[in-house]
């Protein structure tokens, strides 16, 4: 199932091309992406490359990792 997302923030930024966005302002729009997406009316789903990228790019190891170089840096551990 694609991944719907708001169009608003940094999520395309995040997600770029392995999402179908709305606008979060538009409640017809929202819902018919999100037929869209579950339904693939139209063709128009983001392709399995796009989605591969993003996933490589973002990982719950990674983020455990970055947080904790964060928390060292706060407390001044090494």
């Amino acid at each position: 199932i694609p991944v719907v997302s708001s169009s608003a923030t940094c999520l395309p930024e995040v997600l770029g091309g392995a999402a179908i966005y709305f606008d979060p302002l538009n409640t017809r729009g929202i819902a018919e992406v999100i037929h869209s997406g579950l339904c693939n009316v139209d063709g128009n789903t983001p392709s399995k490359e796009a989605v591969d990228m993003v996933r490589q790019k973002y990982s719950w190891e990674r983020l455990a990792e970055e947080t904790l170089v964060v928390y060292k840096r706060a407390c001044s551990i090494d």
